[in-house]
C-alpha cells in the first residue's frame, strides 16, 4: 500500500498546468493589461514586460511566453540592478501584479505637466505626481479674450462621466481632456479629447465579472474571425491514381503553393503579432527571436525556401528572415499556413532539409 502511494505522489510533478494571463501590447497603464487575459498554451508562462521607448515613455507589454524563453529572460535578469528595462515570468493567478516592482494593491500613479493658464505648451515647465486614483488633464480656455493653456491631475471618475457624456465644453473652457501615461498631457488637448473612452478612467474592480465578461467577448470574436470567408474555402475531395490530390479542390499539380504567414517586426510576445501576408511561391514562413534593449522581441513574415534550406545544411550557421537590431537567439522557418505563429524553438527542431525542397 505504501508503494502504490509513493507512486502517485511520483507522478504529480509532469502535470502542467495552463495559465490565463493578462495580456496587452505597449500600453503606457499596467492596469490597461489587466482588463483582457489570455489562456496560455502548455509550456509556457505568464510575463510582465517594462520597457522604455524612443521617446523616453515607459511602455508595458504582457501575456504568455513559452518556459524556455522565460528562462533565457531570467539569465538575462541575473546580476542586473536596472530596474528598467525588466521582463520577467511567473505562473499563477494575479502573478503578474508582482512582476517587474509591481504590487497588486496599487495604482499606477503618472507624473504630469502642472501649469496654470500659461501662453503656449511649451511654458509649461513644471511636472507634479499624481494621486492614485487621478490622471493626467490638459486645457485650453479664453482668459481676458487670450487663449490660455492648463495641465495637471484629475480624478479618474471627472474623466469617465466626460467621455461618457460626449465631452462637453462651456463657453469658456475651449477643451478639456484627460489622457493616461506620463506626460500624456503634453499633447495636442483636441487630439487627446477625441481619444477619450470611458474605459481608459475604468479601473479592474469598478466592473463586475470582468473575467467572465472577457473571456465571453474572446470567444465571439475568435468565433466571428474563424468564419469569416472559411466557408467558400471548405473542400472535402476524394480521387485514385498517383498523385491525384494535387488536382482537387481546385489545385492544379504544376502549381505551387504560397502561404499566409505571420507578419511583424520586434513585438514583445508571439499573441501581439496581428499582421498576416501571403508569400511568394518560392517562399516559406520565417519565426525569429532577438535580444533587443535587454527585453525579448519576436518577428515573423516570409523568407526563400533555398535559405530555410542552406541554414539546415549548414548546421544552423546564418539567420533566416530580416535581421533586427540586437543578438539574434532562434530562427526558424516552416511550411503551411500561420505555421510560424508556433514558438521559434519548436519549429527550428522539426526542420529538414526536405521540407523546403521543390
Amino acid at each position: 500500500m505504501y508503494r502504490q502511494i509513493v507512486a502517485l505522489v511520483c507522478i504529480i510533478p509532469i502535470v502542467y498546468c495552463v495559465e490565463k494571463c493578462w495580456v496587452c501590447n505597449e500600453v503606457a497603464d499596467i492596469g490597461t493589461c489587466q482588463n483582457s487575459t489570455v489562456t496560455c498554451n502548455t509550456g509556457e508562462e505568464c510575463f510582465l514586460e517594462k520597457s522604455v521607448n524612443l521617446m523616453g515613455q515607459t511602455r508595458y507589454s504582457a501575456g504568455c511566453r513559452s518556459t524556455r524563453i522565460c528562462s533565457i529572460m531570467q539569465a538575462m535578469s541575473t546580476g542586473k540592478r536596472r530596474i528598467d528595462p525588466c521582463a520577467q515570468c511567473c505562473t499563477g493567478s494575479g502573478c503578474q501584479a508582482n512582476l517587474c516592482g509591481g504590487n497588486p494593491s496599487t495604482v499606477s500613479t503618472y507624473v504630469c505637466l502642472n501649469c496654470d493658464n500659461v501662453a503656449s505648451p511649451s511654458s509649461c515647465t513644471r511636472y507634479v505626481t499624481c494621486q492614485h486614483m487621478e490622471v493626467c488633464m490638459n486645457s485650453v480656455n479664453v482668459v481676458g479674450g487670450l487663449i490660455r493653456y492648463s495641465y495637471g491631475c484629475k480624478q479618474r471618475h471627472i474623466c469617465k462621466v466626460a467621455a461618457q457624456n460626449g465631452k462637453r465644453q462651456d463657453g469658456v473652457t475651449v477643451c478639456t481632456s484627460c489622457c493616461v501615461g506620463d506626460q500624456c498631457n503634453r499633447g495636442d488637448c483636441f487630439t487627446l479629447m477625441k481619444a477619450m473612452t470611458p474605459a481608459m478612467f475604468t479601473l479592474p474592480w469598478d466592473k463586475l465579472d470582468t473575467a467572465q465578461d472577457v473571456d465571453q467577448h474572446a470567444f465571439a470574436v475568435s468565433c466571428k474571425l474563424s468564419l469569416q470567408g472559411k466557408e467558400i474555402d471548405q473542400c472535402a475531395q476524394c480521387c485514385t491514381g498517383p498523385m491525384c490530390q494535387a488536382n482537387l479542390c481546385g489545385g492544379v499539380l504544376s502549381n505551387i503553393s504560397s502561404y499566409v504567414c505571420l507578419d511583424c517586426a520586434n513585438v514583445p510576445s508571439r499573441s501581439s503579432c496581428t499582421g498576416r501576408t501571403t508569400c511568394q511561391d518560392t517562399e516559406v514562413c520565417y519565426n525569429a527571436l532577438d535580444i533587443s534593449g535587454g527585453v525579448i522581441r519576436y518577428s515573423f513574415g516570409c523568407e526563400s525556401k533555398h535559405i530555410c534550406r542552406e541554414f539546415v545544411a549548414n548546421g544552423g550557421a546564418g539567420h533566416p528572415g530580416k535581421k533586427q537590431d540586437g543578438v539574434r537567439i532562434c530562427s526558424a522557418c516552416c511550411v503551411g499556413d500561420e505555421c510560424n505563429q508556433d514558438d521559434c524553438y519548436t519549429v527550428h527542431a522539426a526542420m529538414t532539409s526536405a521540407m523546403f525542397t521543390t
